[in-house]
Formats: C-alpha cells, sequence, structure tokens
C-alpha cells in the first residue's frame, strides 16, 4: 500500500496567500487599464467639444457697445477659450484691434438681424472667424523645444454673452 504524504500546512497557507497576492494584482491591473481607457475617452470628448483644441487659457472682454444700422443701440460681452497662454497675451496686445474690428462685424445689421444672429449661433461664427483671420493668423510663430515644430494656435470657443439689443426711437 502506498504511502500519501500531506503538504506542510505552513507552504500550503504560503500557497494560498501567493494565489490570492495574484489574483488581487490581476484585478488592480485590470481596474488600472479600464479606467485609463474611460479617461482618455472622457478627455477625447472634451477636446471634440472645443473642436479638437485643449483649453489653456480663457480670455473675458468687457461689454461691446455699438449703434445698429436701424438706429438702435446693441451691447454684448464676450468669453474666448484659447489654445496657449501666449495668444491671451497677444490678445491682451491687440485689444484696441480687437474692440474696434468684432463692433464692425454687425454695425450695418439692424436690432432684429443681429437678435437673430444671436439666436442662431451666428454671431458667434462671425466674431470667431473675424478674429482666426486679423489676430490668430497675424500672431508671430514660436517654436517649440523638441524637433523645431511651430506652435498651433486656435481659438476653442467663442462665447457671446448678455446680448442685449433695443430700437432707440
Amino acid at each position: 500500500m502506498a504511502e500519501t504524504r500531506s503538504m506542510n500546512p505552513l507552504v500550503k497557507y504560503l500557497l494560498f496567500a501567493i494565489a490570492f497576492l495574484l489574483q488581487v494584482a490581476l484585478v488592480a491591473g485590470i481596474s488600472i487599464f479600464v479606467f485609463m481607457k474611460f479617461q482618455a475617452a472622457r478627455e477625447s470628448t472634451q477636446l471634440a467639444e472645443h473642436g479638437g483644441v485643449e483649453i489653456k487659457a480663457t480670455m473675458k472682454f468687457d461689454e461691446f457697445k455699438f449703434p445698429s444700422a436701424d438706429g438702435g443701440l446693441v451691447s454684448f460681452r464676450m468669453e474666448l477659450d484659447l489654445s496657449d497662454e501666449d495668444m491671451k497675451k497677444e490678445f491682451e496686445k491687440q485689444l484696441a484691434y480687437i474692440r474696434d474690428g468684432v463692433p464692425r462685424l454687425f454695425m450695418k445689421m439692424t436690432v432684429d438681424q443681429v437678435k437673430d444672429a444671436y439666436v442662431d449661433q451666428v454671431l458667434h461664427k462671425r466674431v470667431g472667424e473675424w478674429l482666426d483671420l486679423n489676430v490668430v493668423k497675424l500672431m508671430p510663430r514660436k517654436k517649440t523645444w523638441m524637433f523645431g515644430e511651430n506652435k498651433t494656435y486656435a481659438i476653442a470657443r467663442v462665447n457671446v454673452y448678455d446680448l442685449s439689443a433695443m430700437k432707440m426711437e
């Protein structure tokens, strides 16, 4: 008759401890992997909301006031989300030009046209396009320290708010 040897209890507990630690490490690894996937998906969703541009600076403008074509008065505030802190500095240098140029986009419109443009987000788009053509495209390009690539400057979002448009009689 063959003799059966039982395993030493210390070795048995050691094997159970090793198996337990392997399971904990496996679960932790899977959790980290899933978390990183969700984090990357969330960041890409946020970037997609802002035209694929990461927001690094925000610039608020005081109230713009200007007359409309039908003799009314239009005023609004504006906020820009920018892709680089250097853009904010450049926009601050160009502040007088921006404060003069943005109202000129809408001076030939009537009060009702300005209101409709605001509701349809046309006001936001036109301001963004004007800023892109007249300020962003003319900004001096700086080389990044790696590979000598030019920095890309972009306006992530133009937010026009507190619109007040009224006819003066």
